[in-house]
């Protein structure tokens, strides 16, 4: 089990005998890669907010989805709101992935309901980052504000 960070090789992940998962702060496919929840705000895509756990495979955040879920959204939350957030609801939904695989099953598929689009960000440069800024990391941020007065 690994939390964001960087690509595992292979020779890495291969090695476990039954999966190695991920914590995605964002919701894999949409949106792969680091910084997946300053990116949805910074490009005004709500779509890409949340946390996802997957398989870890070759690719960037492509493994089978096990897990997808959003944060409950409130005027004036920040990027890093969201990242706890996001974290503290993957919590329990890991704990209850990792009681399937102990009782010998499998966890349901969730990567059909989550395909279609799928961006890839690099790390974000200095533009990507003022942009958060000016939005106040997300304070001002229009589809945080939105989504944060219909809930």
């Amino acid at each position: 089990m690994r939390v964001s960070g960087g690509v595992l090789k292979p020779h890495i992940f291969e090695r476990a005998r039954i999966a190695t998962l991920n914590t995605h702060h964002g919701m894999a496919p949409m949106i792969r890669v680091m910084w997946s929840i300053p990116w949805g705000i910074v490009e005004g895509r709500a779509s890409w907010i949340g946390v996802t756990i997957h398989e870890i495979d070759a690719g960037i955040d492509t493994g089978r989805v096990l897990w997808n879920g959003t944060p409950q959204l409130a005027p004036g939350d920040t990027d890093i709101d969201l990242f706890f957030r996001s974290h503290v609801e993957a919590a329990e939904a890991l704990a209850n992935l990792i009681k399937i695989y102990a009782a010998g099953g499998t966890p349901p598929d969730w990567t059909t309901a989550s395909s279609g689009e799928s961006a890839y960000r690099s790390a974000p440069g200095l533009g990507a980052r003022f942009r958060l800024r000016r939005n106040g990391r997300g304070l001002r941020a229009h589809i945080l504000v939105e989504r944060g007065l219909r809930c």
